[in-house]
C-alpha cells in the first residue's frame, strides 16, 4: 500500500490553464479516504497555494 503519493505540477497536476480536472480532484480525494498522503511536487522556486483539496 502507497503512503505518499508526489506530483509535479506543471503539464502533469494542473493544465494549460492552472486548473485541475475533476478526474485528478476525485483520485487525490480518494487516494485521502485511504489514508495516503498527497504531496504537490514543484521546481518552482516557490510554491503558492493553488487549490484547497
Amino acid at each position: 500500500m502507497y503512503k505518499i503519493i508526489a506530483c509535479d505540477l506543471d503539464e502533469t497536476l494542473l493544465s494549460d490553464d492552472r486548473t485541475i480536472s475533476k478526474e485528478n480532484i476525485e483520485a487525490i480525494q480518494k487516494a485521502k479516504e485511504l489514508g495516503v498522503k498527497f504531496v504537490p511536487a514543484t521546481g518552482r522556486g516557490s510554491l503558492i497555494p493553488l487549490v484547497e483539496l
